[in-house]
């Protein structure tokens, strides 16, 4: 999956996996918008990239919802609409993939979806964004770097351990509880 790649220094893959997690971690996207682009720019055939990116996506989210769910703040019914979306169009995206790639042999729709869903981001992100400094500049909010508000809002850190009444067990929550 590498064909080509000769000419390439051979720091060229670390230095490319250490940019995309150290942007995930802190940006806090996900694996699929970071990892699929890499994938598919080192060379990765796309089926190949469609079935990591979302083995690591499920890892992803399944630590994330078990972090929650140790720390009791599951909103239920979001989690159980999400899931079933995110069932529903797997399965669509999947039956998808065998009707029409399969029998068209044209793989490059795969690739084809992950940049429309890479664009698709893009304008979300910036309609957002602009929505979200608007409303800070109209609520008279500083739009400058702050470091202060960097990690926290001047309140302490975002969890502190107490302690339960009782018990004595060491719970983890949140300072706006």
């Amino acid at each position: 999956w590498l064909k080509g790649c000769e000419d390439r220094h051979p720091m060229t893959f670390p230095m490319v996996a250490f940019g995309t997690g150290f942007l995930g971690a802190m940006l806090g996207l996900g694996g699929g918008i970071l990892l699929s682009p890499v994938l598919i720019e080192v060379g990765m055939h796309s089926e190949a990239v469609q079935a990591t990116v979302a083995s690591f996506v499920f890892l992803s989210s399944s630590l994330a919802t078990i972090q929650y769910f140790m720390m009791d703040q599951i909103v239920w019914h979001y989690a159980l609409w999400y899931g079933m979306v995110a069932v529903g169009a797997t399965f669509l995206g999947q039956t998808a993939c065998e009707i029409f790639i399969r029998k068209r042999r044209r793989y490059s729709f795969i690739t084809l979806s992950v940049a429309s869903v890479l664009l698709l981001s893009l304008i979300c992100l910036c309609v957002v964004g602009t929505k979200t400094v608007a409303h800070d500049y109209d609520m008279g909010k500083p739009l400058g770097f702050s470091f202060t508000r960097l990690c926290n809002s001047g309140r302490g850190s975002i969890i502190r351990p107490n302690v339960a009444m009782g018990d004595g067990v060491a719970m983890l929550r949140s300072p706006h509880d």
